[in-house]
């Protein structure tokens, strides 16, 4: 079970990883296979094969 003591270590560990999904955005990085239908979906286009 997750302790309070926990809180802080899992908060940055997902900030750091919401933030390497937003620089992949930024930089257009489309390794990672949502990211392009998240960028069509945040710019208006919506896409067919989106995930989200």
């Amino acid at each position: 079970m997750i302790d309070r003591r926990d809180l802080p270590l899992l908060g940055a560990l997902a900030g750091a990883v919401l933030a390497l999904l937003l620089l992949s955005l930024a930089w257009g990085d489309s390794r990672i296979a949502f990211l392009p239908a998240l960028r069509d979906l945040l710019a208006g286009r919506h896409s067919a094969g989106a995930v989200i």
